[in-house]
């Protein structure tokens, strides 16, 4: 990683309404790389966020924890309480209003059942969103609503573009939000159309499955809302089980993607010409650590695309 002299100097070359930031922070990997050398391990998670938030590349992170349970009032006060005011997070909305039916790991007495509280979106203002709202609002980015791959033949594209609908003219618009889905067929002119209708941000996503930055962006309705968002996770056609064994403690590059980083320079570019903000969240499965991939990413964007 840059020294913290270069890193300023590199920030201040970033399009103003460019966030760059990793999926999670707390990765014991990283303490030469982020933490200066040094990562107690008894430390609370907001105290990490807090040494996370004040390397001049990082203007935002993904909160990645609350996919699997909201965060409750500590917790969000917690992270509130050390970051700086001009910072801003991709948090996940809780699994369970995005998951449409139930895996082996999420429960295995329910597999592949349906989940009854599905785009739920009373359960999503009452758990999610008004919590974050009174506590953490002033430092969210967008509150992203990850889906999981669904079988097309069980909710074919135009069914999913109507529930999600359906959700959104159900919950006000007094945090940003966006989608990411990892179903194809999905990215479907329905499906930017509600987007659209609601101003929530499609988020780009550049994962095994999924077609990739470049042909998303080729999309003619791919920017359905106020700003760009796109999270680097994983290679076409990788596992991320295999990769995250494989790579760990995340603290090098094993490989990296020329492909996906002058795809995201693309993206900055993009936002930068329609005068859009942009949030890049990196995941460490993408190269083999996403700091590194952020440096890299910052070097290219700040000579190509500039402030």
């Amino acid at each position: 990683m840059p020294p913290l002299e270069e890193a300023e100097a590199l920030a201040a070359a970033l399009p103003r309404g460019l966030r760059l930031g990793t999926s999670s922070w707390t990765f014991p990997g990283w303490k030469s790389l982020v933490y200066g050398g040094t990562y107690p391990s008894k430390a609370k998670t907001a105290e990490h966020l807090g040494r996370y938030a004040r390397y001049p590349l990082f203007r935002t992170v993904g909160i990645d924890s609350t996919y699997y349970r909201p965060a409750d009032a500590d917790a969000l006060d917690a992270m509130a309480g050390v970051l700086p005011g001009d910072f801003r997070a991709l948090m996940k909305c809780w699994s369970q209003i995005t998951t449409f039916h139930w895996s082996k790991a999420m429960d295995p007495q329910k597999r592949g059942g349906p989940n009854p509280d599905f785009l739920n979106a009373q359960l999503f203002l009452d758990a999610v969103h008004g919590p974050v709202l009174e506590r953490f609002a002033p430092w969210l980015g967008t509150l992203l609503l990850e889906f999981a791959p669904i079988p097309e033949a069980k909710l074919p594209p135009p069914v999913f573009a109507a529930m999600l609908d359906r959700f959104f003219s159900a919950v006000p618009r007094t945090l940003p939000l966006s989608v990411e889905v990892r179903t194809p067929a999905y990215l479907h002119p329905a499906y930017f159309a509600v987007l659209r209708e609601h101003n929530v941000a499609h988020c780009v996503n550049h994962w095994s499955r999924m077609p990739t930055i470049g042909a998303q962006l080729d999309q003619a309705d791919v920017v359905t809302g106020d700003q760009l968002v796109a999270r680097l996770l994983l290679g076409q056609g990788q596992d991320y089980e295999s990769q995250r064994d494989a790579w760990a403690p995340f603290d090098r590059l094993v490989e990296p993607d020329e492909q996906m980083r002058t795809e995201a320079v693309r993206l900055a570019r993009t936002a930068q010409q329609l005068g859009l903000d942009c949030t890049v969240i990196v995941n460490n499965k993408a190269e083999g650590s996403s700091p590194l991939t952020v440096a890299a990413l910052a070097r290219r964007i700040a000579a190509e695309v500039g402030v």
